[in-house]
């Protein structure tokens, strides 16, 4: 049966890691400039009263190196387009979704204390899916940043075990270089370099969106653009509803009546159309009329454009539209086919912040414990879609029908089952395999091992690709 070989994982795995380089020790600094602030520092207000005109000097502005007020209208935008919010979330939160799993080239599929210990401080941090959301989320603004706290732990061991996020918008861009600095508050032109100036501390992505240079990297240019541009849309087709749904409330006055009877007619109209309740003198006349050619009961132009900005929204940050709004034409096939897009997406996106998480927390966390001539493993997310267990259990099963011989090893790491251990009860009837006596009665379910050699019941060769390697 052939199996789809996973490239990319198996180049992770299989490629040399270096180890640090020989000398200190590297040490975690334990002061860092990163205060906490308070609530009137954390955002603007940018208002709904902005036009086009004003969203272009916030984006030369952020051109410039200052994007703080960029962010704040982009953040202003997720809070009311529903759209722009569930497509980014989604993105965000695809990667802390897949299984992570830590890989030592030299030591294929076995544990060892080097990928023990990394293990350990993914499962004890405080906040370890935030962290990787945060970091996920640098495909918005080019560059996400996070500061890792440090404890000792009671076997005497120095671990990360919390992140605390840094607001994308409380970095600038250096005018002399483009380098991405900290700014301590809002009169701090100087800045810091926090990767530098903290090692062991900061966990910080930049990575490559769009192209450009590092002060116009990310997508949020154009989300803000079509996140506007849907709230001006949204916005005149409701003033286009206040027209055309409501009735035309007409009033007439005698001729020769003065300003003030006028200006009571007016009022009158002005009630009755929110209480429905009036009344007026004989000298007048209100007439209802309801609008002729009404437009308004369907989505016309203004619906039309709402949903294709929104499209482009999600084509934008997902790769497709499909994940979002099942497409009107075109099979279940074809949807499945577009979907395929944000696997690639995210497969990116995973195999960036392992590359990062490898660099800042666990090159630290081994070197710092373990010692500097130990390799570090390489966190993989498994971002592979999962496979259909029925087919694959029913191909295994017709090829060990036919004769082949297949490794246990190999279907548990496909199926991502755990070897029993010895004197763990077991599913399945094939007991000799895992050890048991020939005259030991056997249930048809359940069966004890009496020890043996963990499941592999012999030195079968290996069919397919290296479990290790997945």
């Amino acid at each position: 049966m052939a199996r789809p070989k996973k490239v990319l994982e198996q180049k992770a795995a299989k490629a040399p890691a270096k180890a640090p380089k020989k000398g200190p020790k590297p040490k975690v600094s334990s002061d860092i400039i990163v205060r906490e602030r308070p609530l009137y520092e954390q955002f603007t207000r940018i208002g709904g009263e902005i036009g086009p005109r004003d969203v272009s000097w916030i984006i030369r502005e952020a051109d410039a190196g200052r994007p703080a007020r960029l962010v704040d209208l982009f953040n202003e935008g997720r809070q009311k387009d529903g759209h722009l919010q569930s497509t980014c979330s989604t993105r965000e939160g695809a990667v802390g979704l897949c299984e992570l799993r830590f890989l030592i080239p030299d030591a294929l599929g076995k544990s060892t204390e080097e990928t023990d210990l990394c293990r350990r401080v993914m499962e004890d941090f405080q906040n370890w899916p935030t962290l990787i959301e945060h970091l996920t989320g640098s495909f918005i603004t080019g560059h996400s940043t996070a500061v890792l706290d440090w404890k000792k732990t009671d076997d005497g061991l120095l671990l990360p075990f919390r992140a605390r996020p840094i607001p994308q918008r409380n970095f600038f861009f250096r005018e002399e270089d483009g380098k991405l600095m900290y700014s301590n508050d809002d009169a701090d032109f100087v800045g810091t370099d926090l990767l530098a100036k903290h090692p062991g501390r900061v966990i910080q992505v930049q990575r490559r969106i769009n192209g450009d240079v590092p002060v116009r990297e990310g997508l949020i240019r154009c989300l803000v653009w079509a996140a506007l541009f849907r709230n001006w849309a949204l916005k005149d087709w409701l003033a286009l509803g206040e027209i055309g749904w409501k009735p035309w409330r007409i009033g007439k006055y005698a001729k020769g009546s003065d300003q003030e009877d006028i200006n009571g007619l007016i009022s009158l109209l002005e009630r009755i159309g929110s209480s429905g309740v009036g009344v007026i003198p004989d000298n007048m006349e209100v007439n209802v009329e309801w609008p002729k050619f009404n437009r308004a009961s369907s989505s016309g132009d203004h619906g039309d454009f709402f949903t294709t900005v929104g499209r482009e929204v999600s084509k934008v940050v997902l790769g497709t539209t499909s994940s979002i709004e099942e497409s009107k034409q075109g099979d279940r096939a074809a949807t499945v086919t577009r979907d395929q897009l944000r696997v690639d997406i995210r497969k990116r996106d995973a195999v960036i912040l392992s590359s990062f998480l490898r660099e800042h927390i666990f090159n630290y966390v081994v070197s710092i414990n373990l010692g500097q001539d130990r390799i570090v493993p390489v966190p993989w997310f498994q971002a592979d879609d999962s496979k259909d267990m029925v087919t694959f259990s029913t191909a295994v099963k017709n090829m060990s029908d036919a004769g082949v011989r297949i490794s246990q090893k190999w279907v548990r790491q496909e199926f991502g089952a755990k070897e029993p251990e010895d004197g763990e009860e077991v599913i399945g009837n094939n007991a000799k395999a895992l050890g048991a006596r020939d005259d030991e009665e056997i249930p048809t379910v359940l069966a004890k091992p009496a020890g043996g050699d963990g499941g592999d019941g012999g030195d079968h060769p290996e069919v397919g690709q290296s479990p290790s390697s997945k």
